[in-house]
């Protein structure tokens, strides 16, 4: 276990590129910070990652629906981003078969402990917009 949490805590993915070096090595541990860990952080902010789970969020979708929903993504980008949530546990895929071959995705159980997130981002973005439209 020991052996795990320090190799976690010395991983060089948890140091910003401002805390790295010419040609992108560490600083030395004296002159480097050490970010809190946060996988739901880093999870939520991946260019796409908010708007895909946001929308498997009501349930699942296939490929064309979520193409279909999100504008501006390329196929090539939604379905990169798509393989990567899939790999950190947030994106289930699943087959099914109505008059041929289809898979769905929708969020698996990490993925749905997120919902509670993205519902205080709304409101704060409701907050905000409110604020906004008030003369000061």
């Amino acid at each position: 276990m020991e052996n795990s949490l320090s190799s976690e805590l010395h991983h060089p993915d948890r140091f910003s590129h401002a805390e790295r070096g010419p040609a992108g090595a560490p600083l030395p541990d004296r002159t480097r910070r050490v970010r809190p860990p946060s996988r739901a952080a880093d999870v939520l902010g991946r260019k796409w990652s908010i708007p895909i789970i946001s929308e498997l969020a009501s349930g699942p979708k296939r490929f064309c629906e979520l193409q279909a929903t999100l504008k501006g993504i390329s196929p090539r980008t939604l379905s990169a981003r798509l393989r990567w949530l899939q790999r950190e546990g947030v994106v289930g895929k699943t087959a099914f078969s109505e008059t041929g071959f289809h898979e769905a995705y929708h969020l698996t159980e990490k993925g749905l402990a997120l919902r509670p997130v993205l519902r205080a981002l709304r409101a704060v973005d409701s907050a905000w917009a409110r604020r906004e439209r008030r003369p000061v």
